[in-house]
């Protein structure tokens, strides 16, 4: 998002018109393509602009790919309304723990694996009960907060990510512990 909030007016303009050019040449009249690049006099300055904004835009997409590979990601979400609390800022603010405990759960649940415990009870082939039962154990140490969100009026989003060599040293240190 920096680099387009640092981005001239003319390139905001042409960016667009790029991406189509780029992608549906067949389908986008030629008229369009004329007014696009026509947006300066100086066509050889924009062209040189709009093939550094690619640059920067393809650099920045393969390391978001890249980082995407070498992380684990987790989300937790909230109710603020139904959070302890005497007033609205001291519910949001229970909200968003709640939301981060339940994405350090997802986190944990990645890593170290749920247990899960069933049991069902049948009397002349007909289920008569079923429980199940899950259980998460683990250490979660070196997670990032990506994002605390309010998602409508009533709800925050919590995402959490974790390198894969911080889950090699978790790992390591959790299987020396047995």
């Amino acid at each position: 998002m920096s680099i387009i909030r640092n981005l001239p007016k003319a390139a905001l303009i042409a960016i667009p018109a790029l991406i189509l050019a780029t992608t549906l040449p067949e389908v986008m009249p030629k008229w369009t393509k004329s007014v696009a690049y026509a947006q300066d006099a100086s066509s050889q300055d924009a062209a040189s602009q709009l093939a550094a904004i690619k640059t920067a835009l393809d650099k920045a997409n393969k390391a978001t790919a890249a980082r995407a590979e070498n992380t684990i990601t987790g989300r937790g979400y909230s109710v603020i309304s139904i959070q302890p609390g005497k007033s609205s800022g001291h519910r949001r603010l229970m909200a968003i723990r709640a939301a981060k405990l339940e994405a350090l759960r997802d986190l944990t649940e990645q890593i170290h694996g749920i247990q899960l415990n069933a049991q069902t009870t049948m009397a002349e082939a007909i289920i008569q009960s079923d429980k199940l039962q899950s259980n998460v154990d683990g250490v979660i140490r070196g997670a990032r907060t990506v994002k605390i969100e309010p998602m409508g009026s009533d709800v925050y989003e919590v995402v959490l990510e974790i390198d894969r060599d911080t889950i090699n040293r978790i790992v390591r240190s959790a299987r020396s512990w047995f």
